[in-house]
């Protein structure tokens, strides 16, 4: 069997996990990090009659854990909170081929530095500001020296969602949202694989991850899921795509993974008035200069003239 062991998954709910009734108010939820998803084995050599060697592929890194500070699988209810520093966990690298084996593809980032909810959730008050989803993981290696095709493992995606994902119910009420980050996409796996013109070799470069989508928000679920009434977002960027891989022999490269989308929201959302948003051109439900919004686009981002 060529074939080696793919990365587990790393651990989510860093700070809270809740699957029951839970209610916090004037609290610190900070610099908490979901579980880095484990490495892809790399490739294992097998010996074919006559001596010669045959290697295999290399296996995918895990995903990040999800959640870095809380995961919401029940009633989670947050009063004048303040949430920072909090990260999805990075995705694990993916593993190396062994030539002519191909390199693993490397694991997502875990979403949502702040809260993962699949619940209901309900924020009163609070500010949530400088959290990111994980990086996604670098793509494995890959060395060759015979003919055939080989593949440099592409970066795993970086984690959606910087402050908060929702997959359940989301209320925000009278809070602020802002220097929040999609994670990275991961680089493309690299290697030294001879290409000449007798060689008989050919390439698949690994693309870099794309990043992470909703800097701030992103919602999975319908409009209807999502409320937002007196509350600020804005200054939050979405996840840089991953470089792509280098073939070390000749420096040739591959494409570079795509930006993930949703500075501020990505999704649908409801508006009970007078938010303000710096960038809403993902999402639909806010409109600017209706219902006391203020809208901003990523053309005309809104400055919300926040103090140092």
């Amino acid at each position: 069997d060529l074939y080696s062991g793919q990365g587990g998954v790393g651990g989510s709910g860093a700070g809270i996990c809740n699957s029951g009734t839970l209610e916090l108010s004037s609290c610190i939820i900070a610099d908490n990090t979901g579980g880095t998803g484990g490495y892809g084995e790399d490739g294992y050599s097998h010996q074919l009659p006559g001596g010669a060697g045959i290697g295999g592929p290399g296996s995918d890194g895990g995903a990040g854990g999800d959640g870095g500070g809380i995961r919401n699988y029940g009633t989670l209810t947050l009063n004048n909170c303040s949430m920072s520093g909090n990260s999805g966990g990075a995705g694990g690298a993916g593993g190396a081929g062994l030539s002519p084996g191909s390199g693993g593809q490397g694991g997502r980032g875990g979403h949502c530095g702040a809260i993962d909810n699949l619940g209901s959730l309900m924020l009163t008050n609070c500010t949530v500001s400088s959290n990111s989803g994980g990086a996604g993981g670098e793509g494995g290696s890959a060395n060759g020296y015979f003919a055939g095709v080989f593949t440099f493992g592409g970066g795993g995606d970086g984690g959606s969602g910087g402050s908060i994902r929702n997959a359940g119910t989301l209320n925000l009420y009278a809070c602020t949202i802002t220097h929040n980050q999609g994670g990275p996409g991961g680089s493309g796996g690299s290697g030294r694989t001879i290409v000449d013109a007798g060689s008989g070799v050919h390439i698949i470069f690994g693309n870099g991850g794309s990043g992470g989508s909703g800097g701030a928000v992103l919602n999975l679920t319908n409009s209807a899921a999502v409320t937002l009434r007196n509350t600020l977002i804005a200054l939050n960027y979405a996840g840089g795509g991953g470089l792509g891989g280098t073939n070390n022999f000749n420096q040739q490269t591959g494409p570079v993974g795509a930006t993930g989308v949703g500075a501020d929201l990505d999704g649908d959302f409801t508006s009970h008035g007078f938010n303000l948003v710096g960038q809403g051109d993902s999402s639909t439900g806010l409109t600017n200069r209706n219902n006391g919004d203020l809208v901003g686009t990523s053309a005309a981002p809104l400055n919300p003239l926040l103090g140092p």
